[in-house]
């Protein structure tokens, strides 16, 4: 996976002096890049923790466990 393949799901920068804080991301989409799975989008998502309830999420929004790069995949 490239460096920026994931780029638009990153929170935006906060202003210089502002208090830190991880923005929740709201539903949207992301183009399945050759090397993805399932798994490894959800730990782009969630960087730490159980990713097995938020991998069933992702199955259950799209459908399927299979997945093949150039898929738009909806997010949770």
């Amino acid at each position: 996976v490239g460096a920026g393949a994931f780029a638009s799901l990153a929170p935006p920068a906060a202003p210089a002096g502002a208090s830190g804080g991880v923005a929740a991301s709201s539903s949207g989409s992301i183009v399945v890049e050759q090397g993805d799975t399932l798994w490894s989008i959800a730990r782009r998502l969630q960087p730490s923790g159980d990713l097995r309830p938020l991998v069933q999420r992702l199955i259950e929004r799209n459908g399927s466990a299979v997945i093949q790069p150039g898929d738009v995949i909806a997010l949770p």
